[in-house]
């Protein structure tokens, strides 16, 4: 039995109807219950939060440790001197990290990501944090996919799932069969031929998927 956020997946029993979509009364209730479509935002760290874990580094610690045997050893021009480049290096180091920082939430912060769902028998443009369990999303060449689901329909699909398996080659993917039950996705191990994944991306083709998992539930969670 699965542990921790995939076990929590609770797909829909019954297909939602491709050509319909959730109502939005099934939309909210979804949400409740799943939660949005979202990973949780790491705690931003402080510069001297940076600076107190960049001191723990043992090629830091090393340099403090020579500057103070040099110290001891009576010669305070090279502790001085150890002791500069150690501060200098840290204050670099540091001034890097917190850049890198700003540089990752400057992209998160570009624009949110988009989905089409099919939603009350409208096509609808809306953000894929809004995407829920029992979506019917369409996956078109070019966008990454919101969310965890099963295809129910396919026409010469191919997806980049790199970012989960490692592997460059594009995997060609077919709907599962209509009459073939649903079931949840397997949190490890191989990809399924007939579903698609959370921020894998479509190289050709396009398709309609029914979502089972959201956020922290899918695989890349």
């Amino acid at each position: 039995m699965n542990e921790g956020p995939h076990a929590a997946r609770q797909p829909p029993l019954t297909r939602t109807d491709s050509t319909l979509g959730l109502a939005q009364e099934a939309v909210i209730a979804s949400r409740q219950a799943q939660g949005r479509n979202a990973l949780p935002t790491p705690p931003r760290r402080g510069f001297l939060r940076i600076v107190g874990q960049v001191l723990r580094e043992p090629m830091f610690l090393l340099l403090l440790a020579a500057a103070g045997l040099y110290l001891l050893l009576g010669d305070l021009g090279e502790s001085l001197l150890l002791l500069t480049f150690a501060l200098l290096s840290i204050g670099l180091v540091a001034v890097q990290e917190r850049r890198s920082e700003r540089a990752v939430e400057a992209l998160q912060a570009m624009g949110s990501p988009q989905a089409s769902v099919r939603r009350e028998g409208r096509l609808q443009r809306i953000a894929a944090s809004d995407v829920v369990v029992g979506d019917i999303l369409l996956l078109e060449e070019g966008e990454r996919v919101a969310a965890d689901g099963v295809l129910v329909s396919a026409e010469q699909l191919a997806v980049d799932e790199s970012l989960l398996t490692g592997e460059s080659v594009p995997v060609d993917k077919s709907a599962l069969a209509p009459e073939a039950p649903l079931s949840e996705l397997s949190a490890e191990g191989d990809t399924q031929p007939w579903a698609a994944y959370a921020g894998t991306l479509v190289v050709r083709g396009h398709a309609q998927m029914q979502v089972l998992a959201v956020g922290l539930a899918t695989r890349s969670g």
